[in-house]
């Protein structure tokens, strides 16, 4: 009698494919390479007020349902919000 049975190794192999992958974190070095920090005083604010603002670089603006390309981009500025639009975060990336 002939059986086929899985390796348990290529069993445990084929689940490992199945994970997601983990989340990306910036370089070391470039927390605040976009100048976050000097932006935080829109924290609580309206995302309408980010529009009256000038930026030596790029600017995203995004809410919890907002599709977002997941490129990181140290010298960009996001700028996070809740379903309200109100500004709850803002980071490099």
């Amino acid at each position: 009698m002939t059986s086929t049975r899985i390796p348990p190794l290529l069993s445990v192999l084929a689940l490992a494919a199945c994970v997601a992958p983990g989340p990306e974190f910036p370089p070391v070095g470039v927390a605040d390479a976009c100048r976050a920090s000097e932006h935080r005083d829109l924290l609580g604010q309206s995302r309408d007020r980010v529009e009256g603002r000038r930026f030596v670089g790029a600017v995203r603006v995004l809410g919890p349902t907002d599709p977002a390309t997941m490129d990181l981009q140290p010298t960009r500025i996001n700028f996070d919000t809740d379903d309200r639009g109100t500004i709850i975060r803002v980071r490099c990336g």
